[in-house]
C-alpha cells in the first residue's frame, strides 16, 4: 500500500473531531499543536478531553454525530467505534 502525502496549513482552521476517547485525544493533542481551532463532537468525554474542553481549549458538542456538523469544517477526523 502506499500513501499519499498531504501538508496542509492548519492553523486557525476548523477542524473537527468525532470522537471523545483516547484515540480522540491523540487526534485533538496534535491539531492544537498545529493551532487548529478544535470542535470535539461526542456525547461523553475521557477526562483529559474534559478538561481541555472545560478551559475552552476546544469547543465540544455533547451529542451525537450528525453530518450538518461538518459543514465549513476544514479537516474532520472521525475517532470513534460507533457505527452511526
Amino acid at each position: 500500500m502506499s500513501y499519499y502525502p498531504v501538508g496542509l496549513d492548519i492553523k486557525g482552521k476548523r477542524c473537527v473531531v468525532i470522537g471523545g476517547g483516547q484515540i480522540a485525544y491523540r487526534k485533538v493533542s496534535t491539531l492544537l499543536s498545529y493551532h487548529a481551532l478544535v470542535e470535539l463532537v461526542a456525547p461523553e468525554l475521557v477526562s483529559s478531553l474534559q478538561e481541555l474542553a472545560q478551559q475552552d481549549v476546544i469547543s465540544h458538542r455533547k451529542e451525537e454525530y450528525r453530518p450538518f456538523m461538518l459543514d465549513c469544517a476544514f479537516l474532520v477526523f472521525g475517532a470513534t467505534s460507533s457505527q452511526k
